[in-house]
């Protein structure tokens, strides 16, 4: 049964993933992690709802301007009333004397934060110990987020997909059987922050 619920749940992420309209992009940076990782979306089988006691939401200033230096990074709905935000709870982010981002690294715990813009809310949909991390998102729509990255299995790192809906809160988790040959963890600093010199001294 549990195999069954896990095929249909790829199935509509497939399904939703394929799907186009007139003001949808393609999925460049589903296809990007994908590719960097040689990973399969046919190899995610294993399907974990998670509880949503975990997630909360505070009143946040998306202007505020201690975020400025992380815009650029944030992920914005086609619609622009949210965006996704992977950083700023973590990742220490400066400036040096060109003008060019730095980090000197950042906190173990992750977060995955949804701002709504309007109405000045964050909401943790994703939070990560050493037991997750999460590397790249992306709307499938104005109401469907999908998070990749990797979460840990008996002490191996399992390649997933975080999928949430903003109507339900739902958030399904998918793994993947697939080992990849890359170190999970450098597409961050490879590819989605590759502008960000981490090699500070």
């Amino acid at each position: 049964m549990r195999r069954i619920s896990a095929l249909i749940v790829l199935i509509l992420i497939i399904v939703i993933s394929c799907k186009q309209t007139d003001t949808e992009r393609k999925l460049i940076r589903k296809s990007s992690w994908l590719e960097y990782y040689q990973i399969e979306i046919q190899s995610f089988s294993d399907t974990l709802n998670i509880d949503k006691s975990r997630w909360y939401v505070i009143d946040y200033n998306p202007k505020a301007e201690n975020l400025e230096i992380y815009n650029e990074f944030f992920i914005y709905s086609p619609n622009n009333n949210f965006y996704i935000d992977l950083d700023s709870y973590s990742l220490i982010l400066e400036k040096d004397s060109m003008d060019n981002l730095i980090s000197y690294g950042g906190e173990v715990d992750t977060e995955v934060g949804l701002v709504n813009i309007n109405a000045n809310e964050r909401l943790r949909i994703l939070f990560c110990g050493t037991a997750c991390w999460p590397e790249e998102a992306e709307w499938i729509d104005n109401e469907n987020i999908q998070i990749y990255g990797f979460s840990d299995l008996d002490n191996l790192p399992v390649p997933t997909i975080w999928a949430y809906n903003l109507t339900d809160t739902a958030l399904l988790e998918i793994r993947s059987n697939s080992v990849v040959k890359k170190t999970p963890g450098s597409y961050i600093e490879s590819v989605r922050l590759d502008k960000v010199n981490f090699d500070v001294h």
